[in-house]
């Protein structure tokens, strides 16, 4: 009965902390601009317009799944922030599930799986992206599951190298033949390896990046529980081959590459791209106090001689910070750390409170105890404390990812929707740098002056110079192809002036910064150029650079009485 209390008592505790972990992170959910570019291809898939970018075939989007899951939605009539949010919120409780699965699986006992859990779902990043509107939370619900499979297989083979041992001693003509008469553990070992590879090709549909991750699990898998019968071997390599090789060879046919646009579009020098993803990464692990945690548990296992048995989960979390660091890190706050976050902590937990009988050194429940309240205060302080931009400009807090640098509070229509009634009927097209929710909700072509979703721009656009140290951003629309593109409005980082601004004294001020300010390293020296101010609401306004002139764009702007800025010399 005792035995029964503590079983009932440890599942109300879990339950507890899945529905703590959904209440903190609906308590800090965001949506940021990007994940508006992914729902502009899902709507066109919805309307049968396919994945292209208002009828432009380029592949803008990193997470072709998580399309298909928002488009599903879209189809369904559903808000596609809050069927994004839901997505994601589900996909949270699937990951921290699987990490507790996944812990005792690995023979942990049931304190390690609680603090793994406890740690991961007290972490502020990893809360944040449970909305967020990106794909990050599917990509690490579909990665945790497939390493518990792997998990799962590789305890097999050990029992099952048991077995052989203890027949080899009984009776060896009986060795090769044990498994063969267990009929249920073939099948439950094909199932496993079918999981496992529907699960690997998930993860690789949702983020190409995924193939790290995926690498490392599956030479694990062939090193301990390597596929034995043909049956197997197909059970493995079958689902992930139909499912990436249909993908394949769908954007091969719709796109020309099989690379995303996107890719081009970020690509930058190698040694500057690691600089940045160096500093990247030492600012997730200090700023979170992972460094010190993860030296004294990798010191608390050699001591106790258990370092090897969190041999896979370290080679998951170097792998995946090898990756950060040479692809030069994200400027969303830590959201490339997350898939990493599951074998982080269990390789923590796991370190930490790894007992040795007769040791002086503390209980394992009181270090790790100890280490998760030291990270969930540390996670904490971060939360309250990082809430603006780097001074290097290379990473960007969730308040100002959620609130678009403070020009949307809540309310991420009202740029779109209100650039779309100005200009309605004009034919006006716009190029700016955030090319989500102004053109999700404005339903009229734009061009990406950083080129995620413009083929030429990711290929032939301008690359900054070494002082130029923005991830992600490493590619600039010059002015010529603006111009080459018609394209009526430019404005850059969208920029909100209250009405009346353009007519006042510190207008000249804002001229003087517009053109790199719009056009970025790409930026060059105009003679003439005129600002306009197109309502927004009744008390504000989004600056643009009439760059290309029409007739009825010019008449709409005399018609609604816009205010105008003739500047005489350019930068």
């Amino acid at each position: 009965m005792p035995s029964t209390r503590v079983t009932y008592g440890y599942r109300a505790a879990l339950v507890a902390m899945l529905a703590a972990a959904l209440g903190l992170a609906w308590r800090v959910r965001f949506v940021c601009d990007d994940a508006f570019i992914s729902f502009t291809y899902a709507r066109d898939l919805a309307r049968g317009h396919g994945l292209a970018w208002f009828g432009e075939r380029v592949e803008g989007y990193t997470n072709f799944l998580w399309v298909l899951w928002v488009a599903l939605g879209l189809k369904l009539r559903a808000e596609p922030v809050a069927w994004a949010w839901g997505g994601s919120l589900a996909s949270m409780v699937v990951t921290l599930l699987a990490l507790h699965r996944l812990a005792r699986a690995r023979d942990a006992r049931h304190y390690v799986a609680a603090f793994a859990v406890a740690m991961l779902a007290t972490n502020f990043t990893f809360l944040a992206y449970g909305t967020s509107g990106l794909e990050t939370m599917l990509q690490t619900a579909t990665l945790t599951p497939g390493w518990l499979e792997v998990e799962r297989l590789r305890g097999g083979a050990d029992v099952r190298d048991a077995r052989v041992h203890r027949d080899d001693r009984d009776d060896r003509v009986h060795r090769d033949d044990r498994d063969d008469r267990d009929g249920s553990t073939r099948r439950a070992r094909v199932l496993a390896f079918a999981r496992a590879s529907l699960l690997f090709a998930l993860a690789i549909l949702t983020r190409l990046d995924s193939v790290v991750y995926v690498a490392v699990l599956g030479l694990a898998l062939l090193a301990r529980a390597r596929p034995s019968r043909p049956s197997q071997w197909s059970a493995l390599l079958l689902p992930a081959g139909a499912l990436l090789g249909g993908w394949f060879a769908f954007k091969l046919a719709y796109y020309g590459d099989l690379l995303p646009n996107t890719f081009h579009a970020k690509a930058g020098a190698p040694g500057e791209a690691m600089s940045i993803g160096a500093v990247h990464a030492a600012r997730f692990l200090h700023w979170y106090g992972l460094w010190p945690l993860l030296l004294l548990g990798l010191g608390l296992a050699a001591y106790r001689r258990r370092l090897a048995k969190s041999a896979l989960p370290l080679a998951l979390v170097g792998a995946w910070l090898a990756y950060v660091v040479l692809v030069g890190g994200d400027f969303m706050e830590f959201r490339f750390f997350v898939p990493a976050m599951p074998p982080l902590f269990l390789a923590l937990a796991e370190l930490l409170c790894t007992d040795v009988t007769g040791s002086k050194l503390p209980r394992p429940e009181l270090t790790g105890a100890l280490a998760t309240a030291v990270l969930g205060l540390l996670s904490w302080l971060h939360a309250t404390t990082f809430v603006g931009m780097t001074a290097d400009w290379t990473l960007d807090s969730v308040e100002v990812l959620g609130t678009f640098y403070g020009h949307v509070h809540g309310d991420w229509p009202r740029l779109g929707t209100a650039l779309g009634r100005e200009l309605e009927g004009t034919g006006a097209t716009l190029a700016c740098n955030g090319v989500g929710a102004i053109p999700f909700y404005r339903e009229l072509p734009t061009v990406d002056q950083l080129g995620l979703t413009d083929a030429w721009v990711a290929r032939h656009g301008v690359h900054p110079d070494a002082a130029h140290r923005r991830p992600g951003h490493q590619r600039f629309a010059p002015l010529s192809y603006l111009r080459e593109r018609g394209v009526t409005f430019v404005l850059g980082s969208p920029t909100l002036v209250p009405l009346g601004f353009l007519r006042g004294p510190a207008a000249a001020s804002l001229a003087e910064r517009w053109l790199p300010r719009a056009l970025g390293p790409a930026a060059v020296p105009v003679a003439r150029f005129v600002l306009v101010a197109i309502p927004v609401d009744e008390r504000q306004a989004i600056v643009g650079w009439y760059l290309t002139p029409s007739p009825a764009v010019s008449a709409r702007i005399a018609e609604r009485g816009w205010e105008q800025l003739e500047v005489g010399a350019g930068l």
